[in-house]
């Protein structure tokens, strides 16, 4: 194509940010000989195959044509000569994983550890090869074969790769089964990958066109991780030299360079985003390293225009500088990160439920995004995480099936303005957004919240009203993720400048910062602490043009940490005896250990002394600089504003009551530098659209962006004003906000405990919980942790409160463990810590070894604490405590203190730390608003509750065919025989039922749900009894009887499969998986915790290399579920062979003789099985519950149960 003569000299520079609703551009466009550059911006829908196949070529072929005054058709090609550069953030990785649309694959892994087939790699093949770390009693055997790995890290070597069985099996995978994509996960590869490298040279010979081999993907300690990021690798990322046409990542850049002439790559410098907000050159640009690539742009964008907009226009230097905040809230999501002197990376995310290990920003994502759908269920408003996407989109966007979401209540509220939106809708692509659509669909939701209104006596609705009270919850949904990004690790929001981009960010922006309190008057400056960049609806399109070319790599080290002879680089380092490592970069002024300690008490809130500090990994990244773009400063204002563009009708929110104001409308491109606008007011640009409010005040700087004066926030006198809780009005919109704000507070309560904590059991296997509880000890929010927890810890705060009384100061901490007080079983420990208000507890804060299979006492179960002042007078009585936990066991044998005291410490003093942080955000939350008002929510959100669960029961009884008042029964067996039996009456008039384990007749109660049991049954209070039994199985067993009681699923494993063993020097405890049941609608998944736990189980590699132990298998138990239409999860196998003398080693399971029951018609699942493997071969059946000591190389094998079918096949 010939292109018009004077048009030769220009030259495009793109930036795109294909995003999962929107594509944004961005095109610097520089006229050479004039010398001149201009810009131009485009959003279009990223899906939209009536009219084009690519969004981002689509939108090169447009401004192209426009510029250069010919219009290109869609069908031909786009001539490239003038095209620079093309930089890309694309969500084609993640759109892949998501949509599990990426290359068959294959995965090559040890014997005895494979995985049954998933979404992600189609076929596991298992090769006859294993290695061990070198354990120091090695040194005596001379039969094993002592190899050296990376770093002088040495292994043993078990079993010798077979190289003609791993020909043979790769023949197979591509010869039969026509596979060209193949991951290979060897055990610690990490540090010895020779066999890997083998397996990749024949791989090679074969045929496979991707080989993704984990040690070369991400060379990091713990399988799990490593594979899962090496499978995800193979199955986004397939390459075979110049050929892309057949493979995800590179299918799509075919696909893409297919729109362009044949000089695409030598006309034109095309890089693609990486998560780690790197640039990389297209055939550096990997699947496992694009999953966060969109979200990355933005982190740049907002960094860097955050730093340009205080250095210029705030005249701070370098040290002055802010943190900021990013908030990027697109159409499906809104990502959420900080920013302050050097970018945040974390190195393992999960994605789609893969987990994933590789650099990324640190972006903390929530699903309320301008797309969110709108819901009105149990008396909520709720917000996401559905989302419309970009087809079929809200209802205003003019598409069959189009849903209700955030957008059509901005739209509903004026906030939008459809003569100003992109006129991209409808079947020409040429009509704007239809606010009348909208209007209907509220008008429909509207039906169901008013009549919600009506039974409770409650004023009825406009539309207007309905969409202001969804945008509220909204923007507390979109608070949760700020607050865990600096509240949860030790930084005040306050004094961040918070910087909002993506499309729908700036209708929200003035209501996030009132929420967050971010407004004037810090470090003795009056500033606006809301920057909105010109580009901010494409920010992440533009921080393309503003970032890095980046090549990383990353090796092992395994060393113990020495200051001398260390190269300039990141060190990957932790404390010895943990597995939480934190990845330190080199300065000139400080030691890497010196900087580690300081990042590590920041992070975790302390430093372990006297603990030596190793290096996992070395990673080098280098930069090449290569910003693109550049600022022009715009003309300065005479003083006058330039009339609006219009006068439009705005709803806002004001002390509670939606009120509309007149709002002028102007063009940000016909504002100058230093206009000031008062609220409200509307300004608009081609891609987003910014709100002003009431008491808020806008003004333009040097280069045309907007930041925004938040002034003082609205004072709550309106909530002070009570001065009962009877007096507090009910509204359904504050119930919703409050659920958000309890529910933060348990959130970040539970990360503070993971992340001050010392031992494995709470940092890596999560086995804890948190809570707030009311001055009765009734529940009021709970993070969603452990139920065997959250079920029992109010039954400890009412005991201690009942206990205590008055007695309990502010400041005192009490620490419970015994079943009398509420304690589930003995290595579950308790820590309390009332939240006073002038002198009276208002809330509590609460966070909930040894385990002998065969306790019959409960002085057999070690330290039984029934009440202890952990914390008194300010201080923390480690003398007591430790008396409690060493001390406690007299003269008995039997009963050994506690192993670890000083790891027991650590983690009370991090569970302290945990009730603390809950305590300062209840303050926080009574001093915005009241006491009382606070209150009367948390007695408005349990009644919700409430209300839910009898809403439950009625249309339960009903689905069940019962009569009004009805009752149904379940029985189920232990395997010794005991019977547990339920007689579950509902009474669906009131919303009622009593669940009586004793046959019993009861009227009844108050509330919806009431349980009757005797005072010997095997749930009832003990102060002798041994309970640790009744704590993970028999809690277990009765959830599954409730469960059939209801005909809700068929039996899971009902089983915790608990393993210990250890000797003096040592102890190991963990819970084994099994399979969950089927039920009306689904399959049972295998291999999961149900019911009473959901802790991690510890990674592989961190198992043999922490203890004197071998896995020789682990994996799914096939043919363990139950069958029937809809089939029982499988089990586990779990095999481990022990490499010392000595080793005690106990189990307490359940499902042995008594199998988990198949409903409807499905079958049973299988029973578990125990079994010893001595030296010599001969096998001894374990039995349910046992101990016993074992030789060098005995092994036990842990077959975990299937759970139950639902249904005849």
């Amino acid at each position: 194509m010939d292109i018009i003569e004077d048009k030769q000299d220009i030259e495009f520079y793109f930036s795109i940010d294909r995003g999962g609703t929107f594509t944004d551009i961005y095109c610097d466009i520089l006229h050479a000989k004039q010398m001149r550059l201009e810009s131009r911006i485009l959003k279009l829908l990223s899906v939209d195959k009536k009219n084009y196949e690519d969004a981002p070529t689509e939108g090169i072929r447009r401004i192209v044509s426009e510029v250069i005054g010919i219009e290109i058709p869609r069908q031909n090609k786009i001539p490239t000569s003038q095209i620079k550069s093309i930089r890309m953030g694309t969500t084609v990785a993640t759109n892949a994983l998501l949509e599990r649309k990426g290359e068959r694959t294959a995965l090559i892994i040890n014997k005895g550890l494979s995985d049954k087939p998933d979404d992600i790699y189609e076929e596991v093949v298992e090769v006859a090869e294993r290695i061990r770390p070198f354990k120091d009693f090695d040194n005596d055997n001379h039969i094993q074969r002592i190899v050296t790995g990376l770093n002088n890290e040495k292994f043993v070597i078990v079993e010798e790769l077979d190289l003609q069985q791993v020909k043979e099996s790769l023949k197979y995978l591509k010869d039969e089964r026509k596979f060209n994509s193949v991951a290979v996960v060897l055990m610690h590869s990490y540090g010895f990958p020779n066999h890997e490298i083998e397996i990749g040279k024949i791989a090679k010979e074969v045929g496979f066109n991707q080989i993704s081999l984990s040690h070369q993907v991400m060379s990091r300690v713990k399988i799990v991780k490593r594979g899962s990021t090496c499978c995800v690798d193979a199955y986004l990322n397939p390459h075979s030299n110049q050929d892309y046409v057949k493979f995800i990542v590179q299918r799509y850049l075919s696909e893409f360079k297919l729109g362009f002439d044949e000089d695409l790559l030598l006309n034109s410098k095309v890089f693609f985003m990486q998560s780690d907000g790197g640039l990389a050159p297209i055939d550096h640009f990997s699947g496992s390293k694009a999953i966060l690539s969109g979200p990355a742009g933005g982190v740049i964008g907002f960094s860097q225009t955050s730093n340009d907009f205080q250095m210029k226009e705030l005249g701070l230097k370098n040290e002055e500088i802010m943190p900021a905040i990013g908030f990027d809230m697109g159409g499906t999501s809104t990502d959420v990160s900080r920013f302050h002197e050097q970018y945040e990376h974390i190195f393992e995310t999960t994605i789609a439920g893969v987990s994933i290990q590789a650099p990324q920003m640190n972006i903390n994502t929530v699903a309320a995004g301008g797309g969110s759908r709108l819901f009105f269920t149990n008396g909520l408003y709720r917000v996401g995480p559905e989302s419309a996407g970009a087809d079929p989109g809200p209802v205003c966007y003019r598409k069959a099936g189009g849903q209700l979401t955030v957008t059509d209540a901005n739209l509903i509220l004026g906030r939008l303005l459809p003569q100003y939106f992109p006129k991209i809708f409808g079947p020409q692509e040429n009509q704007e957004l239809d606010i009348e659509q909208s209007k209907k669909a509220f008008e429909q939701i509207g039906e169901d919240i008013n009549s919600f209104q009506q039974k409770n006596d409650l004023k009825q609705l406009s539309i207007q009203q309905i969409a202001m009270g969804f945008i509220k919850v909204a923007n507390e949904s979109m608070c949760r993720p700020i607050r865990q990004m600096t509240q949860a690790r030790g930084y005040n929001p306050r004094d961040h400048i918070l910087n909002i981009f993506g499309g729908a960010g700036g209708q929200h922006a003035c209501s996030l910062a009132k929420d967050l309190g971010i407004q004037v008057n810090l470090i003795k400056l009056t500033f606006q602490k809301i920057f909105i960049h010109k580009y901010c609806g494409i920010l992440s399109a533009y921080g393309l043009g503003l970032s890095d070319v980046v090549q990383e790599n990353e090796e092992p080290f395994m060393s113990i940490y020495d200051s001398s002879n260390l190269p300039n680089k990141y060190l990957n380092l932790r404390y010895e005896g943990t597995d939480t490592s934190i990845m330190v970069e080199s300065s000139f002024d400080t030691n890497y250990d010196s900087k580690f300690q300081q990042m590590h008490q920041r992070e975790f809130g302390f430093m372990l002394q006297k603990r030596r500090i190793l290096i996992d990994n070395i990673r080098v990244r280098s930069l090449a600089k290569s910003q693109i773009l550049s600022q022009k400063q715009i003309e300065r204002t005479n003083g006058a504003l330039p009339e609006p563009e219009t006068i439009t009708t705005t709803f806002f929110d004001q002390n509670g009551q939606v009120c509309q104001l007149d709002t002028p409308v102007y063009s940000l491109e016909k504002l100058k530098a230093k206009d000031i606008l008062q609220g409200p007011a509307i300004i608009l640009n081609q891609t987003s659209t910014i709100l002003i409010e009431p008491d808020c005040t806008g003004q333009i700087d040097d280069f045309g962006n907007v930041f925004i004066d938040v002034g003082e926030a609205q004072q709550r006198d309106q909530f002070k004003k009570y001065k009962s809780i009877e007096e507090v009005p009910f509204d359904i919109v504050e119930l919703s906000i409050f659920g958000h704000r309890f529910m933060s507070i348990a959130e970040q309560m539970g990360l503070t405990l993971q992340k001050t904590s010392v031992s494995t059991n709470i940092k890596e296997r999560l086995d804890f919980s948190c809570a707030l509880f009311d001055p009765s000890g009734n529940l009021v929010a709970n993070a969603p942790h452990l139920p065997v927890h959250l079920g029992s810890m109010q039954e400890a705060v009412r005991y201690q409160v009942n206990l205590w009384g008055e007695n309990w100061l502010e400041g005192e901490v009490i620490v419970t463990n015994h079943p009398k007080a509420g304690g589930t079983h003995l290595p579950d420990i308790t820590v309390i810590t009332p939240v006073f208000s002038n002198g009276k507890p208002v809330f509590y804060g609460i966070q909930p070894g040894s385990m002998p299979s065969f306790s019959k006492d409960l002085s057999e179960e070690g330290a039984a604490i029934e009440t202890f002042k952990l914390v008194q007078d300010g201080v923390f009585q480690e003398v007591g405590i430790t008396d409690l936990l060493v001390n406690q066991s007299g003269d008995n044998p039997l009963i050994r203190g506690t192993r670890n005291l000083a790891d027991n410490i650590s983690d009370l003093k991090a569970q302290i730390a945990a009730n603390n942080r809950g305590i300062m955000l209840v303050q926080s939350l009574i001093n915005e608003y009241s006491l009382i008002y606070v209150q009367a929510y948390m007695i408005n959100i349990q009644q919700n509750a409430e209300s839910s669960v009898r809403q439950m029961l009625t249309q339960l009884s009903i689905q069940q065919g019962l009569k009004e008042i009805d009752t149904v029964h379940a029985i189920d067996y232990m395997d010794d025989g005991s019977m547990i039996k339920l007689s579950l009456t509902i009474d669906r008039t009131k919303g009622e039922a009593v669940f009586d384990f004793n046959f019993s007749n009861h009227l009844l109660s108050k509330m919806p749900c009431q349980f009757r049991n005797s005072t010997e049954s095997r749930m009832s209070k003990s102060n002798q009894a041994a309970v640790v039994g009744g704590n993970v199985e028999t809690s277990s067993r009765i959830t599954d009887v409730i469960l059939k009681a209801f005909q809700a699923c068929a039996a899971s494993q009902g089983t915790m499969n608990n393993l210990t063993f250890g000797d003096k020097s040592f102890g190991y405890y963990e819970t084994i998986a099994g399979g969950s049941g089927a039920g009306p609608y689904w399959h049972g998944k295998n291999g999961v915790h149900t019911h009473m736990t959901n802790t991690r189980i510890t990674d592989c590699e961190i198992f043999e290399i922490r203890y004197p132990v071998l896995l020789r298998e682990f994996h799914f138990r096939v043919g363990s579920g139950g069958l029937g239409k809809f089939n029982g999860g499988q089990g586990i196998i779990r095999e481990i062979q022990f490499l010392k003398d000595d080793i005690e080693v106990g189990i307490l399971s359940e499902r042995r003789t008594s199998a988990p029951y198949g409903l409807k018609g499905g079958e049973d699942g299988h029973r578990g099985k125990n079994i010893i493997i001595h030296p010599d071969g001969k096998l001894q059946n374990f039995g349910p519950k046992n101990s016993t000591i074992l030789k060098k190389d005995a092994r036990i094998r842990i077959m975990t149960p299937g759970g139950g079918g639902y249904g005849a096949q």
